[in-house]
């Protein structure tokens, strides 16, 4: 009994500290903590948020969200509103697209609404990393589904919460493009190295995520992979694997790592070309990305989809993340 009592009092190491630690393990430098402004008292000005928006480091908004009438965005609440006989069909990702082989379906939200139901890592289950130095890490494609769409999902089948994302819309600058994605995940979930072209902004809603920044003049130290995205740089860096990192990809540990962690109500702006890495730390998630883009940056992302579309950009043996390794398409 004694024992049992000793062994229950001692300290025990959290799953996700366990996960940092080793995903950190990556690099020789201690990570920093990105710039974090307190947004509790007031909302920010246009002008405000547009030096966020342009700036040239990443910038983590605590509690700008709350500002705004955005409390029905929650998973409870788009299970509520999916109620009809036909639900709407969403693109799953079931593996890190980024760094593997793109293995992608459609399925009912109303299916993966309950997958995430039947999820229970929050409590004693670690978030799996690769301890192989050879091989990348095999995670169930089964247990780590993510789910990111468009914004014509929102609109076309969620109005209610389209009007409440206006909202926080209106602080943006005006003279940029704005366009959405929504990203639903379980505990452990991730998106996997790159780095978007557009200015990003995340919102999140529920849940927390840590996310991982390297600068975008370290790209080199990365290993930036011919895997085509219209809207980013891969990376064939998989951070999980940091034994196989050292071997394969042996320059990674000069990178110097920062840390942002986030919460419900937070924002993050993130610059053009920074490389991230981010996970689930507490599920089940749900995030929206909102991407700017001047005119000059949409027409080459639509010329270079374009493109692909029809054979001419973007196939090469790395594959594409709009694609299933397989060939069929997304």
């Amino acid at each position: 009994i004694f024992f049992r009592l000793f062994c229950h009092m001692k300290p025990r190491t959290s799953n996700v500290a366990r996960f940092m630690s080793g995903v950190l393990s990556n690099f020789n430098r201690k990570p920093t903590t990105v710039n974090v402004v307190d947004c509790s008292r007031r909302p920010l000005t246009q002008e405000e948020m547009a030096e966020y928006v342009y700036g040239e480091t990443p910038t983590v908004l605590k509690g700008l969200v709350n500002h705004f009438p955005m409390n029905r965005w929650s998973i409870d609440y788009f299970g509520h509103l999916d109620n009809g006989e036909t639900s709407p069909i969403v693109s799953i990702a079931r593996n890190t697209v980024e760094q593997s082989a793109s293995v992608m379906e459609d399925m009912p939200l109303r299916d993966f609404f309950a997958y995430l139901e039947s999820m229970n890592t929050d409590e004693g289950e670690d978030i799996p990393t690769c301890s192989s130095s050879e091989v990348p890490p095999l995670i169930d494609p089964k247990k780590y589904m993510y789910c990111n769409e468009e914004q014509a999902l929102i609109t076309t089948h969620f109005p209610v919460l389209w009007e409440e994302l206006q909202h926080i819309r209106q602080i943006y600058p005006k003279r940029l493009i704005q366009e959405y994605s929504l990203w639903i995940g379980p505990k452990g979930s991730v998106t996997g190295l790159h780095a978007d072209h557009d200015y990003n902004s995340l919102v999140q809603c529920q849940g927390r995520k840590t996310m991982i920044f390297i600068p975008r003049d370290e790209e080199d130290l990365v290993y930036p992979s011919k895997k085509f995205d219209p809207g980013a740089s891969l990376s064939y860096v998989d951070l999980r694997c940091p034994k196989h990192n050292q071997i394969h990809y042996p320059n990674l540990q000069h990178a110097t790592p920062s840390l942002a962690y986030l919460e419900p109500g937070d924002v993050i702006c993130i610059p053009r070309k920074w490389y991230h890495f981010v996970v689930c730390t507490e599920g089940p998630s749900l995030s929206v990305t909102l991407h700017c883009n001047s005119v000059g940056m949409k027409a080459r992302e639509v010329l270079q989809k374009v493109g692909h579309y029809f054979g001419i950009h973007g196939w090469t043996e790395d594959g594409c993340t709009c694609h299933n390794a397989d060939g069929g398409r997304r």
